[in-house]
């Protein structure tokens, strides 16, 4: 998941920096928007509903759906900008905010399960 960082970043820079913006036609923002919410909503309440088991694979299935939650909600934040805003100064701090909250959130989920990883393999040896 630390590697997808890496592909985050070059979305954002093409998104934000080259003027290339995600765009739907019609009213499909809208059934993209409900998708969104609810996958955002999905991937939080499981990862809150599956913290108490401690299987490893089942933690890394939750994680990696609330990372690709998040790159959602950006790539929505981006359309939703691109179709309704009209302030190129708006879209540029707002993709820079959201991006670097996606980024952190999916660089700290990434040192997480590397931890938590790490300490299972050390426990069983």
């Amino acid at each position: 998941m630390l590697i997808l960082n890496f592909a985050l970043f070059g979305i954002h820079c093409i998104t934000l920096y080259m003027g290339h913006t995600i765009t739907y036609p019609g009213y499909m923002i809208y059934a993209v928007a409900t998708y969104t919410f609810y996958t955002a909503i999905t991937a939080i309440r499981n990862v809150v509903i599956y913290r108490k088991y401690n299987d490893p694979i089942l933690s890394a299935s939750k994680a990696l759906t609330l990372a690709v939650a998040a790159i959602s909600i950006y790539s929505l934040q981006s359309a939703m900008i691109s179709t309704f805003g009209d302030s190129e100064e708006f879209r540029i701090i707002m993709g820079n905010c959201v991006g670097a909250g996606v980024f952190v959130l999916i660089f700290a989920i990434s040192v997480f399960m590397i931890v938590k990883g790490t300490k299972a393999i050390r426990r069983t040896i």
